[in-house]
């Protein structure tokens, strides 16, 4: 799912989990941002897809390696994501579950009727994915994510038995946040306004949620507090290796020849937020 590149591989170890390669679009901090979500998440006690840093560089050559992210996958032979735009089409009859961008049905109402229809013979099981689902939202206000369209979210199924059950899958794929795709100079200048309101006034809504600041209380130069490009060396510590072997899981092989490493920890990006 998704436009942006990336690719499946698995870990020497065999018993380990699939994990997502996924390269950050360029002159972006999509891979930071990630990261720095997952730990947000953590912090508020939200489930949500581990993300480690990691980076990749091909064997044959020392070219400098590709930064990104890997993401565990929380699938298995018994458990598979049932993704938001299903549970969307078999909820609404005329919902148009191909259809993502200017997709106007997904809404919030629309979303937890999905849900209740899904879960009708759970009562208790429905009151919590709703639960849950309301608690993505607050994450995405937070950190800004622009990106909660309806293959972002979704239920997981687990076959237990020759039975099914049901459970709201973590939250993922929070590239999208974080003023990621900001210059250095753009956040450089968001120091120089009295306010929110002039800063918005002048430079436009670029982000965040409903053309609004996440916060109206926000204090001046607060974003010129965020982790920038450069700093992004600084947030790593070495956790250790991946090895890709062309091993490639679905629709989207892993490139041959690779060495995908985990660079883990966020240092003190998320204490600078």
């Amino acid at each position: 799912m998704g436009t942006k590149r990336k690719f499946w591989y698995q870990p020497p170890d065999g018993d380990e989990p699939a994990w997502l390669f996924k390269y950050p679009r360029q002159n972006t901090g999509e891979h930071w941002a990630e990261k720095i979500a997952a730990e947000i998440a953590e912090i508020l006690e939200i489930p949500h897809a581990r993300v480690e840093l990691a980076e990749i560089e091909k064997e044959s050559d020392r070219s400098p390696p590709t930064r990104g992210t890997t993401s565990e996958s929380f699938t298995d032979a018994t458990t598979r994501l049932i993704p938001g735009n299903q549970i969307m089409a078999h909820g609404l009859a005329d919902y148009r579950e191909d259809l993502r961008l200017r997709q106007s049905q997904h809404t919030l109402d629309n979303v937890l009727h999905g849900l209740r229809i899904l879960f009708q013979d759970d009562v208790a099981g429905s009151q919590r994915v709703k639960q849950r689902f309301c608690e993505y939202l607050v994450l995405d206000a937070v950190i800004g994510n622009t990106d909660r369209h309806h293959d972002n979210w979704g239920v997981l199924a687990k076959r237990i038995d020759g039975d099914f059950t049901l459970d709201i899958a973590p939250t993922f794929d929070h590239a999208s946040s974080l003023g990621r795709e900001q210059s250095d100079q753009w956040r450089e200048n968001s120091g120089r306004y009295e306010s929110w309101d002039l800063f918005w006034a002048r430079t436009g809504p670029r982000l965040l949620v409903g053309n609004r600041p996440a916060s109206e209380s926000v204090e001046t130069g607060a974003l010129g507090r965020s982790p920038v490009s450069e700093s992004f060396p600084t947030c790593l510590a070495t956790r250790g290796g991946h090895r890709v072997s062309g091993l490639g899981i679905g629709s989207q092989p892993s490139p041959a020849g690779l060495d995908v490493r985990c660079v883990s920890q966020v240092c003190h990006c998320v204490d600078v937020l």
